[in-house]
């Protein structure tokens, strides 16, 4: 009956979280690719049972560890699922008896001994070896020594872990640590706190920094200045610069690690001035202050002039003796008064050495223009002049470069097709085969390019086939086999993307690139686009009539204008286009769920309708819209079975949005293991040969349950309907997010028959003419606007998107000189 209860017990925890010292009497199983490991155990209670985990190193024989995890079930039995295991000192019988037959030599004297001693003999053996050689008999004093010398070794390991642990490094790091410097880890962070910031991903600057204080290294120490200029070159990438001018990073670090002395510490450093005048002392650094400057803003402060004094920690020859360090260290280039990150620094020099290669590599076709007027006149095409420019331009020469730009329906890839048409009759008429390939930055822009032109079109990371932890197999050494490459949606690539792209580009190849300038420039670093447009030399036709939704569509017509800085007009008679005004963010929120659920009424689907939001957090963010979107249009959510995806406040309000059957659903970045499934008419999946999914391809939750593992582990898992390819996640949930809203960014490249574009003045960093642009731009029949009018002004008004630091067009125009290339 007492069995039973304890199960029952049991059965209810299962799931509960634990904290709690046990032994491991077996190791199992273990694996080396993660740090799983299956370990047979003992409770101080003497209770066995299975804990299994990946940990910073496996778990050892014997040893005793305080770990924390969740009871989890496999089949009939019960185990730990663990997440944390720290070594300590064992307190029970078996526990002390296990740990003793891991010292060596003892496996046989370790019962005897814990006989004679009890639960000191631990300690006994550390402390006052002497009188454990001497009180049991067959045991010498050298023994005891080397079984306290393993002892103290064991803590000191415990020491390490704890220390760790503390940083806030997680199992999985500490791991990661102990495979690159073993048990000097400790003396290295010592050293010099930053390299954790570059060793392990996700431990960034101001965590290592924090660590440097609490271990009273000075503030201006050349570790932390170049640890500071790195960690603001990243930031810089973020916001898609290049480079950042010396001048303005010093100023940044200036910003960043200034130290801001308020009265009460002034009038500490004024009573404490020495012969030498004022000095403040922090943290091991003394800085002297200039009697003038420092006496000025002492009686600033006293007569609230000023807040507080700042004191500039970072001297320009400190400064200067950083980035020595960290060209040094390869991991800056400077170029005059630019300071790159190494690896932005070689891809834009990549850029300007292949656009250079193939300008200079151009060669007259002498029948194109024979060939574009036989083709219009067979096929009947109307098309307008710079069309027909295009065709002429693009189709004169056999190789180089050409860029062709328009704004929204104003016929690119209708322009392509006809030229790549031209091309192929050109090849024909010489016997000759054209290979042709289509590249596009995003999943979503490829499937885009390939229905709309009929070829086969892939993400630039396809085509190039990336490897992970080796990189990309076409390459400048091994390069594509083509003979024509389309480049769609150019606006969207990094300087870094395009430099593996235009790296594997062969010679005598054409290069077509297709862009919209006007819209958002990369989420990456750089303005490649943009860069070459600003190179005269490199020939290029800019469209400039509609074709798509025709002249009397109010879409196009306010694209025109929000392209041209003006306010967006709206008539009564409009039919695609709409703007509701609403100012409040509940105003906002009722009319956007009023609106879609209207749609879904008239038969619109879901994977039609698409809400477009500036940023993702805050009561007006995708996250919030999202959880809104779930709660009042997805009729499936009162289904069973439910999967975190985050947990985030408005308004200090926690919410919580789970992925449900039947949400909008998207895959945020390129996973190209995921394995790709078709469903079968009897409802089996049959697993295809195509692996992966990538950033940007959205698509609906049609299944969610539990899976077990061969491990026995039972986990979450959903599949994913893509178009008509299936995917099942377990554990990558952290790679989707909800998609019934998303970003305006992660919208371009794609269009949807209904789009809702949502502007307030809750996104005032993120209001910016690009921006509204790009939202405004991917609807094909019907473009909703909900805000506030004073936001949309203020985003169709402003112009920061071009304000990036990049050198792609200068190096150019420098290196250039003149081809004498004719430019339309």
């Amino acid at each position: 009956m007492a069995e039973e209860q304890e199960l029952l017990v049991i059965e209810k925890n299962i799931g509960k979280k634990v904290k709690e010292a046990v032994t491991v009497i077996e190791v199992i199983a273990t694996f080396q690719n993660n740090g799983f490991g299956i370990y047979a155990s003992v409770r101080e209670n003497g209770e066995e049972f299975t804990l299994c985990g990946s940990f910073a190193n496996f778990l050892t024989e014997g040893q005793t560890y305080l770990i924390e995890g969740k009871i989890n079930r496999y089949k009939d039995q019960i185990n730990i699922m663990g997440f944390q295991a720290l070594p300590v000192q064992p307190k029970s019988e078996k526990g002390i008896i296990s740990y003793l037959a891991t010292l060596d030599g003892l496996k046989k004297r370790a019962e005897l001994l814990y006989e004679h001693f009890g639960d000191e003999i631990l300690e006994l053996i550390v402390e006052d070896p002497e009188r454990v050689a001497n009180e049991v008999s067959g045991i010498g004093i050298k023994s005891v020594m080397k079984w306290r010398e393993e002892i103290v070794e064991r803590e000191d390991e415990q020491i390490v872990l704890v220390t760790l642990l503390g940083y806030g490094l997680t199992e999985k790091q500490i791991r990661e640590l102990f495979n690159l410097y073993g048990e000097s880890i400790i003396h290295e962070i010592k050293k010099n706190p930053y390299i954790l910031s570059v060793k392990l991903r996700g431990y960034g600057f101001k965590k290592c920094d924090a660590i440097a204080a609490q271990m009273g290294n000075p503030l201006d120490a050349k570790e932390r200045v170049a640890a500071a200029s790195l960690y603001l070159l990243e930031q810089a990438r973020y916001d898609g610069h290049s480079y950042l001018p010396y001048n303005e990073l010093h100023t940044r670090i200036q910003e960043l690690l200034e130290i801001k002395l308020e009265q009460e510490e002034m009038q500490e450093v004024h009573r404490n001035r020495t012969d030498d005048g004022y000095i403040y002392e922090q943290e091991g650094a003394r800085f002297s202050i200039e009697k003038e400057i420092f006496e000025r803003a002492f009686n600033d402060i006293k007569m609230n002039i000023i807040p507080h004094f700042s004191l500039g920690l970072i001297s320009k020859e400190r400064f200067d003796e950083a980035l020595m360090h960290l060209e040094d260290e390869l991991a800056i280039k400077l170029e005059g008064e630019n300071i790159y990150e190494t690896s932005i620094f070689y891809s834009e020099l990549d850029v300007v050495r292949h656009i250079l290669r193939l300008l200079k590599t151009d060669e007259v076709e002498p029948k194109g223009k024979m060939y574009v007027d036989e083709h219009l006149e067979e096929t009947g095409f109307n098309l307008e002049e710079m069309q027909i420019k295009a065709l002429e331009l693009f189709t004169s020469t056999k190789y180089g470069v050409q860029i062709l730009c328009g704004g929204p329906g104003m016929g690119k890839t209708f322009t392509i097709n006809q030229i790549l048409k031209v091309i192929e009759l050109l090849a024909k008429d010489k016997g000759v085969p054209k290979e042709i390939k289509i590249f596009a930055p995003t999943g979503r822009a490829a499937k885009v390019a390939s229905i709309s032109t009929g070829r086969d079109a892939c993400t630039t990371y396809r085509g190039l086939q990336f490897i992970p932890m080796e990189g990309f197999l076409y390459n400048e050494r091994n390069p594509l086999e083509a003979d024509v490459v389309v480049i769609d949606e150019f606006s969207m690539m990094d300087v870094e993307i395009s430099a593996h792209l235009l790296n594997a580009i062969p010679a005598e190849c054409k290069v077509l690139i297709i862009g919209d300038q006007r819209q958002l420039s990369s989420v990456g670093p750089g303005k490649v686009l943009a860069d070459l447009l600003e190179v005269p030399e490199i020939p290029r036709i800019q469209l400039n009539v509609v074709k798509r939704q025709g002249e009397g569509s109010t879409i196009v017509k306010n694209a025109m204008k929000i392209a041209e800085g003006q306010m967006i007009e709206i008539d009564n008679n409009s039919t695609d286009a709409f703007f509701i005004r609403k100012h409040e963010p509940e105003e906002i929120h009722a009319t956007l769920i009023a609106g879609v659920r209207k749609l879904i009424k008239k038969g619109v689907k879901m994977y039609d309708i698409q809400v477009l939001v500036p940023m993702k957090n805050g009561i007006m963010g995708t996250n919030y819209i999202n959880y809104l979107i779930q709660q009042h249009c997805n009729h499936l959510i009162e289904r069973e079975g439910a999967i975190l995806n985050k947990k985030f406040l408005v308004n200090n309000r926690e919410c919580t949005l789970n992925f449900h059957l039947g949400d909008k659903v998207i895959q945020t970045e390129n996973n190209y293991n995921l394995k790709t499934y078709h469903k079968k008419e009897n409802g089996k999946m049959l697993e295809l040969q195509e692996l992966g999914v990538m950033n940007g391809e959205i698509g609906a939750v049609v299944s969610i349950g539990r899976l077990r593992l061969e491990s026995g582990e039972m986990v979450d898992a959903m599949w994913v309907k893509y178009g008509d390819i299936y995917v099942r996640y377990v554990k990558e949930f952290g790679e989707l997010d909800h998609a019934f809203a998303i970003s305006i960014h992660k919208s371009q490249g794609s269009q949807w028959q209904y789009v809702f574009l949502l502007i307030s003045m809750h996104h005032r960093r993120m209001l910016e003419n690009s921006v509204i642009y790009t939202g405004y731009t991917r609807p094909q029949l019907f473009c909703c606007l909900i805000g506030d009018p004073k936001a949309v002004e203020i985003a169709i008004k402003t112009e920061t998107s071009s304000q990036r630091y990049s050198g792609i067009a200068e190096k150019l125009k420098e290196d250039l000189g003149c081809l004498g290339l004719k430019v339309l």
